[in-house]
C-alpha cells in the first residue's frame, strides 16, 4: 500500500496526456462503468474539487487539485464522484480535431501522407503532423482536452507560420477557457497558460483586417487585464509552457509585464499608437527592472514599429511613397518621432546581442529594424551595415544551420540591402539630424555582443575579432574559435557566398570624396574632407586587439578580421 502511494504521489498529470498517438492505446474498454471513479473524473472531497489522474488501486485514488503539479493520493471513502469522464465534450473534441486539421493540411506537412504512422518521438520533435486517434479521444475527459489543445498549439506555432492555423489556435483555446477557469480557478497556473497562449496567437494575427483585428484586440485587453490580477508567492512553472522550456518559471512581477506588453499591442491594433508607446514604456521600465533582456529586447522592437510608422506612415503606404518622392527632409515633429524610433531599435539591439549573440534570427530582427529606420532618414551608409549584418545573419540561421534553400527572412533582407545602395547619397540634405550619442550608437564600431562560444561580452578596450568567411561569428580568442569550429563549419562554408555577395554590393556605394555640395570648388570640398577626417582620426581611440593568437583550428578554419 505504502508503494503504490509513492508511485502514486509523485504522478505528473502532464505525463499522462500525452495519448494521441498509435502507440499509446485507449485506457479503458467500451463498457466502463461510468457511476464509478476512474481516471478523468471529476470529484468532491469536502469544498475541494479535483481530477482523477489514475485509477482507484487499494481503496486509494490519485487526484490533481487545482493549482499542483503532482497529484494527492486519498482514501476512496473520502471523496464523492462529481461527474464521470466526459464523453459529451462535443465542444472541446471539436475544436482539437479542428486544430489537427489545420495543422495536417499546412505547407510543411501536407504530402506526409498518414499521420497516424507518426511515432510519439516524430511528433515532439516536429518532424511529423499530429496524431488524431478515435480510440484515444474517446474517454478523454474536460482536462485532457484542455492539456491536448494546449500541447498543440504550443508546438506546432513556431513550425506551422499560416494566418489560418492562428486562427485556430485563438478559437480552439478559447473554448478551452471556460471549463479550465470550472477546473482550476481563474487565477491558477493552468488558465493563465491559456490565457498566454492565446495572447501569442493574437500577436501572430497581425495581418487580419481591421474589423478583424479590434474585435480580437478587445478580447486580448480583457485577458490582458485578467493576468495583471494575479498574484502568486514566488516562482510557478507554467504547464504546458515549461514543458518546452524547464528552466521557464513566472513571478507575479514578470507576468504583469508581460501582460503590459501585450496591452500595448492590443491598445495599437485597436488603433491608439500613442497610448500603446506609453504602455510600451511602461514595460520597458518593468522589464529593465527584472533584468528581462529578451522581452526587453521585444519590447523596444515593437515601440520602435509603432514610432517609425507614426513619423513615415504604414509601409507601402500612398503617404509615404509621396514622402519618399518629395524633395524635402521631414517635418521637426516627424524627425522627433523617428529620432524616437532609432534609439528604441538600438536598445532592441543591444539587448538581443546580449541575450541570444549574433548568431541568432532575433539579433537579425533587430539589425534589420535599425537598417530600415535608418535607410528611411536617409542615414545610407549605417543602413547598409545593419541591413547587411541582417541578411548575413538570416542567412547563415537558416541557409546554413537550418539547411533551408531560400527562406522569406533572407529575401526580404537583401531586397532591403540594395535598395539602401540603389538610394545611396553621401550626407543626404533631406536625412535626419541625430544628437551625437545616438550617432554612435548605429556606428558599426557599436557593437558590444557576446563571443559566439562564450559569455565574454566586448567593451570598449577590448574588441573581438569576426570570423573572416562567414563575417558574422565573433570570437574573444583563438581558443574560442577552435572550440566553436566544429558546429560552426559546415554553416560558415554556407554563408561564405553571401558574405561576398554582401561585399559586392557594398562596393556600389558612392565614393565619398565625390560628394560635392553645391556653391563649393571641388578643391576646396577635398581639403574639407581631408581635415575632417583627420580630425576625426586623433579622436578615435584605437581598441586593443583581444589576446590569443593561437593558429587556426585546422586547415579549413577561417582567420579571423578585426571588426
Amino acid at each position: 500500500m505504502a508503494a503504490q502511494q509513492e508511485a502514486l504521489q509523485g504522478e505528473v498529470l502532464s505525463e499522462l496526456l500525452i495519448t494521441d498517438n498509435d502507440e499509446v492505446k485507449a485506457q479503458y474498454p467500451d463498457d466502463i462503468d461510468d457511476t464509478g471513479i476512474r481516471k478523468g473524473a471529476i470529484i468532491h472531497q469536502g469544498a475541494r474539487r479535483g481530477v482523477v489522474v489514475h485509477d482507484p488501486q487499494d481503496e486509494s485514488v490519485a487526484v490533481r487539485f487545482p493549482g499542483h503539479e503532482e497529484a494527492e493520493v486519498l482514501p476512496l471513502h473520502e471523496v464523492l464522484l462529481a461527474r464521470p469522464a466526459r464523453k459529451e465534450a462535443k465542444k472541446l473534441e471539436k475544436a482539437a480535431k479542428d486544430l489537427h486539421d489545420v495543422i495536417c493540411q499546412s505547407e510543411p506537412y501536407k504530402d506526409y501522407g498518414d499521420a497516424n504512422k507518426a511515432t510519439l518521438q516524430q511528433i515532439r520533435n516536429g518532424d511529423a503532423p499530429p496524431v488524431w486517434s478515435v480510440n484515444d479521444a474517446r474517454h478523454r475527459s474536460d482536462l485532457e482536452w484542455i492539456a491536448h489543445i494546449c500541447m498543440k498549439a504550443c508546438a506546432y506555432r513556431n513550425l506551422v507560420s499560416s494566418l489560418e492555423l492562428h486562427k485556430q489556435c485563438w478559437t480552439s483555446l478559447e473554448i478551452c477557457v471556460e471549463p479550465a477557469i470550472t477546473l482550476f480557478g481563474r487565477q491558477a497556473p493552468e488558465v493563465v497558460s491559456l490565457l498566454l497562449l492565446q495572447l501569442y496567437a493574437f500577436e501572430d494575427l497581425y495581418d487580419l483586417p481591421d474589423k478583424g483585428q479590434k474585435r480580437l484586440a478587445r478580447h486580448a485587453r480583457r485577458k490582458c487585464e485578467d493576468l495583471m490580477d494575479c498574484k502568486w508567492e514566488g516562482e510557478v512553472a507554467l504547464p504546458w509552457l515549461s514543458a518546452r522550456d524547464p528552466s521557464m518559471r513566472y513571478t507575479s512581477e514578470l507576468l504583469r509585464a508581460e501582460a503590459t506588453q501585450h496591452l500595448a499591442s492590443a491598445t495599437a491594433a485597436m488603433g491608439d499608437p500613442e497610448g500603446a508607446v506609453e504602455i510600451y514604456q511602461r514595460a520597458i521600465e518593468q522589464f529593465t527592472t527584472l533584468n528581462d533582456l529578451g522581452r526587453l529586447a521585444t519590447c523596444h522592437h515593437d515601440c520602435a514599429g509603432l514610432l517609425a510608422v507614426a513619423a513615415l506612415g504604414e509601409p507601402g503606404s500612398q503617404y509615404r511613397e509621396l514622402r519618399e518622392c518629395a524633395n524635402h527632409a521631414l517635418l521637426p515633429k516627424q524627425a522627433k518621432k523617428l529620432v524616437q524610433a532609432l534609439r528604441h531599435a538600438c536598445e532592441a539591439l543591444r539587448a538581443a546581442e546580449l541575450k541570444y549573440g549574433r548568431i541568432s534570427t532575433a539579433t537579425a530582427q533587430m539589425h534589420y529594424a535599425v537598417g530600415r529606420i535608418c535607410r528611411d532618414g536617409r542615414l545610407f551608409s549605417p543602413a547598409i551595415h545593419h541591413l547587411g549584418q541582417a541578411s548575413l545573419i538570416y542567412y547563415e540561421v537558416w541557409c546554413g544551420y537550418a539547411r533551408c534553400k531560400t527562406h522569406p527572412d533572407v529575401t526580404t533582407a537583401v531586397e532591403s540591402l540594395q535598395e539602401a545602395i540603389d538610394n545611396y547619397q553621401v550626407r543626404d540634405p533631406k536625412c535626419v539630424d541625430l544628437p551625437r550619442e545616438l550617432r554612435d550608437a548605429i556606428d558599426p564600431e557599436a557593437s558590444r555582443c557576446k563571443c559566439s562560444q562564450c559569455d565574454k561580452v566586448e567593451t570598449d578596450d577590448v574588441r573581438f575579432d569576426r570570423c573572416s568567411r562567414c563575417k558574422v561569428a565573433k570570437y574573444c580568442s583563438r581558443e574560442c574559435q577552435r572550440q566553436h569550429f566544429k558546429e560552426h563549419k559546415n554553416a560558415c562554408k554556407v554563408c561564405e557566398p553571401m558574405a561576398q555577395k554582401i561585399q559586392e554590393m557594398r562596393e556600389k556605394e558612392p565614393d565619398p570624396s565625390s560628394y560635392v555640395p553645391d556653391g563649393y570648388a571641388p578643391k576646396l570640398q577635398h581639403k574639407a574632407e581631408l581635415a575632417r577626417e583627420a580630425q576625426r582620426r586623433s579622436e578615435m581611440v584605437t581598441p586593443r586587439r583581444a589576446e590569443g593568437d593561437a593558429p587556426p583550428p585546422d586547415a579549413e578554419a577561417a582567420p579571423m578580421d578585426v571588426g
